[in-house]
């Protein structure tokens, strides 16, 4: 009787023909998400890449600024989308080569895709988008017989390593846990190839971390509830707790949870492995969700209803993170006013802006910012210089450092309306530009 009620049970029809066409639903479900999004910015009018980071790496990327040139930035929003899906291919094929129950496998990838953390990294140009791609591809070959399957595993093995000092960490920790696992020897030369590229990429400035992009808060950028840049519901936090106290002494899992005091006090460090921790959360918490509701409860009608109220839980955190997403996209105006930046100002012109800005500036306005999040240099002299109430000390800082032209967001503004705002009045400053909320400044020298 109690089989017959079980929601998740393979009596209940609906479910049972959900979980035999799981493929099908969570591609479907992936791809209407990934192209929903940049249709809501196409109609908008803002830029179909969300993500301070997309502006980091087409700045940086010779290929990708070769393919702006050619195209449009809009161009580049299909890189992020078939990664996504790419992934997601793969990540089934990894759950079957693990032998994962059909059940576990159908929920993991239901909140992983339903997770804003997947939206946002496959949504923009991210590291994490292409280092999970890389980390599974070279799982799945290293677990074929074949030998040259497990030769080619090579290639993604050496490409997951160049995004940053983490990024090699985690992988190196992966196969150590393959190789225990599967008592395989020959994963142990993927260590050694690991550990050199590593090296080299340590001596050639490779940073532990890649970024940051954007200003971190740890709470804000684990739960999306809370306004952060990607995250996970809060309903899936407690699920992962449930999950994590029901199966502690499961020595199947054993590998997960070797993953978890690694993986914790580093995402404190920096959110930026967000999305990795993620996939560990969204683990345990879609194997909180089948064993909670397996269990037989007394109450059949409080199961389905607190099933189901997880389940909307979940879909309001993605309907919420969806309705905020302009938020985390260059705005039209913004792209106006950075774009006449380009073509009327001097080239060697160095612009003045807060420093969560500087790879906009670099990508539409083609122009070296003062400071960004990610160099370090400039960070205490440009704070000094936005917070600035003395006129003299502020043209002063301006004439050593080079700064003729002052981009100024909307959201400066407000946060500096008691700092350099209130100089700008002075004659050697002059309103040049103004779109919407956005202006450009310039700054005049005594010799002018």
């Amino acid at each position: 009787m109690n089989q017959n009620k079980n929601i998740i049970g393979k009596k209940n029809p609906i479910f049972n023909h959900i979980l035999k066409e799981q493929k099908r639903y969570i591609f479907g479900l992936a791809s209407v998400l990934l192209f929903l999004i940049p249709l809501i910015n196409f109609f908008k009018s803002d830029s179909l890449l969300i993500g301070p980071e997309s502006y980091y790496f087409i700045s940086h990327s010779a290929l990708l600024q070769s393919l702006t040139s050619s195209f449009s930035y809009e161009v580049i929003i299909i890189i992020p989308i078939i990664l996504g899906l790419s992934t997601l291919y793969l990540f089934f094929a990894l759950v079957e080569q693990m032998k994962f129950p059909d059940k576990l496998t159908l929920f993991f990838l239901f909140l992983l895709v339903m997770s804003p953390a997947f939206i946002y990294t496959y949504s923009s140009l991210t590291a994490n988008s292409f280092f999970i791609l890389f980390v599974i591809a070279t799982l799945l070959l290293i677990m074929q017989e074949k030998k040259i399957f497990t030769s080619l595993a090579l290639i993604p093995l050496i490409l997951a390593t160049l995004f940053d000092i983490f990024s090699s960490l985690i992988l190196f920790i992966l196969l150590i846990i393959y190789s225990i696992n599967q008592q395989k020897k020959t994963s142990y030369i993927y260590l050694v190839i690991i550990l050199i590229s590593s090296l080299i990429q340590y001596f050639l400035g490779q940073p532990f971390f890649l970024g940051p992009f954007h200003i971190e808060h740890a709470i804000p950028d684990l739960i999306s509830d809370f306004g952060g840049l990607s995250g996970i519901s809060f309903f899936a936090i407690l699920l992962s707790f449930i999950g994590i106290m029901i199966t502690w002494k499961d020595k199947e899992l054993y590998w997960a949870y070797f993953l978890i005091p690694l993986l914790v006090p580093l995402y404190f460090i920096s959110t930026q492995i967000i999305f990795p921790f993620s996939i560990l959360i969204l683990f345990f918490a879609a194997v909180g969700l089948v064993k909670l509701f397996e269990r037989t409860w007394n109450l059949i009608p409080i199961k389905n209803i607190t099933f189901f109220l997880l389940i909307l839980g979940i879909l309001f955190s993605t309907l919420s993170y969806i309705d905020r997403i302009d938020q985390l996209t260059p705005s039209g105006d913004m792209i106006e006013t950075l774009t006449w930046m380009k073509y009327n100002t001097v080239h060697d012109d160095i612009i003045l802006s807060d420093a969560i800005y500087g790879d906009y500036i670099r990508t539409f306005a083609k122009r070296e910012p003062f400071d960004t999040l990610y160099e370090k240099e400039h960070t205490a002299l440009n704070e000094e210089l936005l917070k600035n109430i003395e006129i003299n000390k502020f043209i002063s800082l301006l004439e050593e450092q080079d700064i003729s032209i002052i981009y100024i967001p909307k959201e400066m503004k407000k946060i500096y309306k008691g700092g350099f705002i209130i100089l700008l009045q002075n004659e050697r400053f002059k309103l040049i530009h103004s779109h919407g909320d956005y202006e450009v400044w310039a700054f005049s020298s005594k010799e002018v």
